[in-house]
């Protein structure tokens, strides 16, 4: 029989946590002054520090954030052109300043998601910059499990306690159908499809807002696929065959936007396009058109900055910041 001391476990941040009642996330962003040590969360997580004597392994973490070069990347699905685009802006900054980039997949998947944020930190990544995906909770407590800095990238929307970097979207699509009524286009067709994302659903709502607003001064109609591309032209076929044709069509995402450039492309009858999620090369086609570019690059540098300055330490509040969308 071993008559040596008995080793006690370590107070970990869930121990705090679970004894405030708040999430490791709370925990680390009080510990880590990114909020109040002094409203109920703050005096909460303090006093369960004292009472458990947590002691934050300040040595581990500086030699983490200090000597690793690795930052961990977070993306739902490879094949997305915009996610890809953002993989290369991350790994062009990182070579720039002797970082390597490990990029995983979370396949859109929430389950998956927390299982590769959690092999990263196991890396012993410096930090980790995190597209959630599409269905993910946006919780604190899914990100947030050790002091690794995370930065989310381009949610669907904001998340208390964590940074994150993205697009207002709801004010990018009122400024588009605002510029469209500005202009003169009275009658507007707005083109998406049934199942969409959270990033749509947040444009349809503000588009619903401003036509409710403007209707004195424009009809807005809403045609909705079931996410088929033979679908579309027979649905935009019947809207045109209507009494007051369409003066513009405005798309809500990347799909509806090539379906309805397709469409617009065999007729004759001069309607104006308007898109959100644009390529480059849709610009090149020479149709009466605009398109509405998701921000990347702007995106992946504002991300960066902000994942650098919590490596290096820096506190502060908890930062959201909005991207302007690129007009084209």
């Amino acid at each position: 029989m071993d008559g040596g001391r008995r080793a006690v476990p370590a107070v970990s941040i869930r121990d705090v946590a679970e004894k405030a009642g708040v999430s490791p996330g709370s925990v680390s962003n009080v510990l880590n002054g990114r909020r109040s040590r002094e409203d109920e969360i703050g005096l909460a997580v303090l006093a369960a520090v004292k009472e458990l004597g947590y002691r934050p392994n300040a040595m581990a973490s500086n030699l983490r954030r200090t000597n690793s070069r690795l930052l961990g990347v977070v993306i739902p699905d490879f094949r997305n052109g915009m996610h890809a685009g953002l993989v290369s802006a991350f790994e062009h900054r990182a070579a720039q300043e002797g970082y390597r980039i490990v990029t995983v997949s979370s396949r859109n998947d929430v389950d998956v998601e927390a299982t590769e944020i959690d092999e990263l930190r196991c890396w012993k990544v410096a930090g980790l910059l995190v597209v959630p995906a599409c269905q993910s909770s946006l919780d604190v407590q899914t990100y947030y499990s050790d002091d690794t800095p995370i930065v989310l990238v381009d949610p669907s929307s904001s998340v208390d306690g964590i940074d994150s970097v993205g697009v207002n979207h709801a004010h990018a699509a009122t400024s588009l159908i605002a510029d469209l009524v500005a202009r003169g286009f009275s009658r507007i067709v707005v083109l998406h499809p049934a199942i969409h994302s959270p990033v749509v659903g947040r444009r349809i709502e503000a588009i619903r807002s401003f036509a409710g607003q403007a209707a004195d001064q424009c009809r807005v109609e809403f045609a909705i696929y079931p996410n088929e591309l033979e679908t579309v032209g027979p649905l935009l076929g019947d809207l045109l065959k209507m009494d007051g044709m369409p003066t513009a069509i405005l798309a809500l995402d990347r799909g509806s936007t090539i379906f309805a450039m397709e469409f617009l492309c065999k007729r004759d009858k001069p309607i104006y396009l308007a898109g959100f999620d644009a390529e480059d090369w849709m610009s090149h086609i020479g149709m009466d058109a605009e398109f509405v570019r998701h921000p990347m690059d702007g995106i992946a540098a504002e991300a960066w900055t902000l994942l650098m300055k919590r490596i290096e330490g820096k506190t502060g509040p908890v930062a959201h910041i909005d991207v302007p969308c690129d007009w084209s």
